[in-house]
């Protein structure tokens, strides 16, 4: 056997070294890529992690907080008028429903509140249509902030037309 050489035991540690430095950088990679795509996807408009889609108020009333409401309000959104809920939000199958009805169909007295502050009209014929939807959904937070209205308890339900 030969002793190594200064060469060869150069040319070793360098090729360790190289493979050492790879199995480091190789995990990196995906790192620096999403570093990369993330901003692009962001400029283009798209989040990289979620996505809401199109949203409409109702379903901003039945899942989101009070933020994305009001927003979607002041861009526009009617909290009087029915819009789409996409299925499994509310129900099994596609919904038309109001903001209101969303918000009592989700049990969400302070996004009802919220609503009525930012222009829900609560008229005592919405108001009985919400309160017998609620009693139908046992929606018990509902109940309590619709039957705050005098008389509102002994509202009848007789043929109130409801969303379900």
């Amino acid at each position: 056997m030969t002793a190594p050489t200064p060469v060869n035991a150069a040319a070793r540690s360098t090729s360790a070294v190289r493979v050492l430095a790879l199995a480091f950088a190789l995990p990196l990679v995906p790192v620096f890529a999403l570093a990369v795509a993330i901003p692009l996807l962001a400029a283009a408009g798209q989040h990289p992690f979620w996505s809401d889609g199109e949203i409409t108020l109702s379903e901003a009333a039945a899942l989101k907080g009070d933020a994305t409401v009001i927003w979607a309000i002041r861009r526009g959104a009617d909290p009087n008028a029915a819009a789409r809920v996409r299925p499994g939000v509310l129900k099994s199958d596609e919904v038309f429903v109001t903001p209101g009805e969303a918000a009592v169909a989700s049990n969400r007295s302070g996004m009802l509140r919220l609503l009525v502050a930012e222009g829900l009209r609560l008229d005592p014929v919405t108001r009985r249509s919400l309160l017998c939807f609620a009693r139908r959904m046992q929606a018990k937070e509902a109940i309590a902030y619709l039957e705050e209205a005098p008389g509102a308890k002994a509202v009848s339900c007789d043929g109130v037309p409801l969303p379900w």
